[in-house]
């Protein structure tokens, strides 16, 4: 291993022609710090040389050096290529905001002396906020008690890895960028500020019951996020053709001559952070369609479609936004029964205000009226409402009494379009409750 100061300058050279979302831990950072934590390391080679050495052989004498004021503070450093076998003690309690971790790797192998917790901890107690861990590896370990905030993983591969077990730390604002997660246990977080991005694979997730919200997906502060920088240096990434594809080829230089000519998508990263969600949210789709409960299952398929559609407009496929008005507002994809209710209730509305203007007939009376309407006439219209209402769930519903009759042809028109969707709003209402509830 080896440690040296984070240059930041190097590590952001062209960012602005790329993804800004891919340095979501340094735009997210206020004032700078980052320049801040790295300055104190300037000129110092031989001592980070030294603590380098001391961390490897789990020595705590480094927080003594007179610069450092007796504080376990190792904010502003990147450690490159730490491996370890076991928990790395030297670390535990320290400040290690705004650093960058580099070919990371943490594979722990159980000892007896370490049997407090059923994953030895790492990181046990430290603050993380701002900082990038890229190519890394964690296995057989747990993230306890420290503040994980603002925080990118790139690229990093979690085997039989806990977080937050103790439900002491804080996590918020942790962007997963193409990571690889197998027996991982979320169950003791809130996902609500976390995202996902790419190509992000998943296998023997543990969660709980208030680990995904209920009603928004997660990680909707950072996609918005995503939004903003992606329309930021949309022209840039235009003038050098960046394209930044389904799994984020991050490095202008990786783009091939014959990708060149493709379309460089306006909200690229926001559809990476779709792209990530789409895989998270059909595995737990899958997973509770299998052996969990009929009701969460049906609310993550809802959701797995969602975020779907989501990804699907910002790539502008054709007829997208028609096809997500009528399968989601209108039968909320077949899974929320009180969706096409609601559109059966807004339907008997909206035939009955149009046929008030174009005419009903009650026996000898004729029910119409013009556009515009004078208050003179105003209760007269209110009157003439009620029966165009009775009408109007008279014809939704198919009864068809007669008492009331088309007075137009134009009326006719729309009552036989009223008398087909209010069938097939019917039928959509009945299969989606009774596949909800009674399945």
């Amino acid at each position: 291993m080896n440690l040296s100061a984070y240059n930041t300058e190097r590590f952001l050279k062209n960012a602005d022609n790329r993804h800004k979302a891919f340095y979501f831990h340094y735009y997210t950072a206020i004032d700078n710090n980052f320049e801040k934590a790295t300055q104190k390391w300037n000129n110092k080679k031989d001592e980070l040389n030294n603590i380098s050495t001391e961390i490897v052989n789990g020595s705590l004498t480094w927080q003594n050096k007179e610069f450092l004021k007796n504080e376990k503070n190792l904010s502003g450093i990147e450690f490159n290529k730490l491996h370890s076998s076991k928990s790395i003690h030297a670390l535990y309690y320290t400040n290690l905001e705004y650093c960058l971790f580099n070919a990371l790797r943490i594979t722990i192998i159980s000892d007896i002396k370490e049997k407090t917790h059923d994953q030895p901890p790492v990181f046990l107690g430290s603050k993380l906020n701002h900082s990038y861990f890229k190519n890394c590896i964690f296995q057989n370990l747990s993230f306890l008690t420290g503040e994980f905030q603002n925080i990118v993983f790139y690229n990093c591969y979690f085997e039989n890895v806990s977080f937050n077990k103790h439900h002491d730390g804080i996590y918020k604002n942790i962007f997963f960028q193409n990571c690889d997660f197998k027996k991982v246990d979320f169950e003791n977080l809130e996902l609500e500020s976390f995202c996902f991005w790419g190509n992000c694979s998943f296998d023997g997730l543990k969660f709980g019951v208030n680990t995904f919200p209920k009603k928004e997906i997660i990680g909707k502060n950072i996609i918005n996020i995503c939004k903003k920088w992606d329309e930021e240096t949309f022209e840039t990434r235009k003038q050098h053709r960046y394209i930044g594809e389904c799994y984020n080829k991050i490095e202008i230089a990786t783009i091939s001559d014959e990708k060149t000519s493709e379309k460089v998508l306006k909200l690229a990263s926001a559809k990476n952070c779709y792209d990530g969600l789409v895989e998270l949210y059909k595995y737990i789709f899958d997973y509770e369609d299998k052996f969990g409960e009929h009701g969460l299952s049906l609310r993550f398929n809802y959701q797995f479609k969602w975020v779907m559609d989501e990804r699907d407009k910002l790539i502008n496929k054709k007829h997208i936004k028609r096809k997500i008005f009528i399968s989601r507002t209108i039968l909320g994809y077949g899974i929320k029964a009180e969706k096409p209710l609601i559109a059966y209730l807004l339907m008997i509305l909206v035939f009955s205000f149009l046929y008030l203007f174009t005419g009903l007939k009650l026996d000898n009376q004729n029910i119409h009226h013009s556009v515009s309407i004078d208050l003179v006439e105003m209760n007269q219209v209110i009157y003439d409402y009620g029966y165009a209402l009775y009408f109007s769930v008279v014809t939704s519903t198919t009864i068809g009494y007669g008492d009331i009759r088309p007075a137009s042809g134009f009326t006719m028109v729309l009552a036989c379009v009223q008398g087909l969707l209010g069938i097939f709003l019917t039928t959509m209402f009945t299969v989606v409750f009774g596949r909800r509830f009674f399945k």
